[in-house]
């Protein structure tokens, strides 16, 4: 919520909507997005789908949850920033994967 209320607008204002603005804006979402993937993927059995689902799974209710209850844009950059990320995922848990799919 930080991110929300205080460095986006920040950024944005001085910025111009540069690639630094775009990056900065995404990178919570890329950040929590790694994390919580990889701590779901980690700890527990799910196949990647399942972690995949409910890790963008939050992205998209957060994207919705602002849209409808504080009138804010729908911003289709969290949810690609949280895609690539998983992506990520994927690489950093892919000895698991593979091992689970040999088995």
């Amino acid at each position: 919520m930080l991110n929300f209320w205080l460095f986006r607008p920040y950024i944005y204002s001085c910025c111009d909507r540069s690639l630094f603005a775009l990056v900065v804006g995404v990178l919570p979402n890329f950040i929590g997005t790694y994390l919580f993937g990889t701590i779901i993927g980690y700890f527990s059995s799910y196949t990647f789908l399942k972690v995949f689902l409910i890790s963008i799974a939050l992205p998209l209710f957060m994207e919705f949850h602002r849209n409808v209850f504080y009138g804010h844009n729908f911003d289709v950059n969290d949810i690609i920033a949280s895609i690539i990320s998983m992506a990520f995922v994927y690489l950093f848990l892919r000895r698991k994967y593979d091992i689970q799919a040999n088995k």
